[in-house]
């Protein structure tokens, strides 16, 4: 007997219906299956057995050296290992104390928002690529006051003005000028908006302004500057001084009077503007760094520096004013470590004064404790074996002394 139409719809609806139970049904049980699985898995897992404490240890020691935002690194891969892996990671502040950003997606801000209020309170360190977008540079606001160690990448004077924010907590700065037309940095002309990062972060103690120079055309805006917390700064066109072309010429601006460290070349020593620097700084400095690619040392700067304890120059000829540290009561008196970098091979004279420099201040209450030349290696020669033999007998005294080209040693 053939069923009517309406008599068909009506089981077909009754079916459908009882589909959808069933499929409710296998819903629960694949997520009470899920649910077993997760205990069972916490179970098994020794990192759900530890004490917290211990396990957010071990998930620090996972970190990379530069966090990225990916999710097959840490931290953001131990949120999708498991429930139990997440919820540690979640709950572990220091985890997301720093993020080194390579993407210029809008992503990249909710990102870095994400990783922010992770940390909670704690202080923050921030990597940022050039072409720093908006929304990014937002959220580095907004946060500026928990950031302690900044990074940028930056390609011209206008993107750094808009990077200046009250960063009350910032302990280390760093600044790198990225050239955009080119695959390689080369640095840009800047106003005073490095001056203006400095006076954003009264609590600075380390900074390293490179690849930047100065242009004289801001002269009239740039304004001096008093930072009474600065330690250590590197002022240089590369990342290592022997490779410097030019630096940025800031110092002339600045007054530090809490300065340990300083690296520098032409463009802050050429002048009057170093001892000027020196002299109204007064600053503690231990360690100097200076590249000198026109012209000579200048001997009385370091009568303005009388607690130096490293000095490191590179220089075109063997610099004169050595021959004044023969008197280690008057002239940079606790000098330990001496390095002279320089272009050009030594002659004999200068050698012998050298060595003469050498002795006599290895007979004083002020040895040094290491001497390094490092030559040329397309010029280096061997000293001769009278020179060679009264080094090497200072290097019996303990003094360790390195001349040569690169890691090779004469002596």
């Amino acid at each position: 007997m053939s069923q009517s139409a309406s008599a068909l719809l009506a089981r077909i609806e009754e079916l459908s219906s009882s589909i959808v139970r069933q499929q409710q049904v296998l819903r629960d049980l694949e997520n009470q299956r899920s649910a077993v699985r997760g205990h069972l898995n916490s179970i098994r897992d020794p990192m759900a057995r530890l004490p917290f404490e211990i396990s957010s240890d071990i998930f620090m020691q996972c970190l990379p050296d530069t966090p990225q935002p990916h999710p097959r690194f840490a931290p953001m891969l131990l949120l999708n290992i498991c429930k139990s892996w997440s919820s540690i990671a979640l709950a572990t502040p220091s985890l997301w104390t720093i993020i080194h950003g390579e993407s210029q997606s809008a992503k990249f801000a909710e990102l870095l928002e994400a990783w922010m209020s992770r940390a909670r309170n704690l202080p923050f360190s921030i990597s940022l690529p050039a072409f720093i977008p908006r929304a990014v540079r937002d959220v580095v606001k907004r946060h500026a006051g928990q950031v302690q160690n900044l990074e940028l990448h930056i390609e011209d004077d206008e993107e750094l003005q808009k990077m200046v924010a009250p960063f009350g907590s910032l302990k280390k700065m760093t600044v790198i000028g990225i050239d955009p037309t080119e695959d390689h940095v080369q640095g840009f002309p800047y106003g005073d908006s490095c001056l203006e990062l400095l006076r954003a972060a009264p609590g600075l103690v380390e900074c390293d302004l490179l690849n930047m120079h100065f242009t004289a055309g801001h002269s009239s805006a740039m304004a001096p500057l008093t930072h009474s917390h600065l330690q250590h700064l590197r002022l240089a066109m590369n990342l290592h001084l022997d490779e410097f072309d030019f630096a940025p010429g800031i110092l002339q601006y600045l007054t530090l009077p809490a300065l340990q460290t300083l690296s520098i070349s032409d463009s802050d020593v050429n002048g009057i503007g170093f001892p000027s620097f020196l002299t109204r700084s007064s600053p503690p400095l231990r360690s100097l760094k200076i590249l000198i690619t026109r012209g000579d040392v200048d001997a009385s700067w370091f009568q303005l520096t009388p607690e130096l304890t490293d000095l490191d120059l590179f220089c075109s000829s063997y610099p004169a004013f050595l021959d004044k540290l023969t008197c280690a009561e008057n002239y940079l008196p606790v000098l330990r470590n001496l390095t002279i970098r320089t272009n050009r091979p030594l002659s004999e004279s200068s050698l012998q004064d050298l060595v003469a420099m050498l002795t006599a201040r290895n007979a004083s209450h002020h040895p040094f404790q290491e001497f390094r030349l490092t030559l040329p290696h397309w010029k280096a020669q061997a000293p001769d074996d009278e020179i060679i033999l009264a080094l090497r007998r200072l290097v019996e005294d303990g003094m360790h002394i390195h001349i040569g080209h690169g890691e090779h040693n004469y002596i």
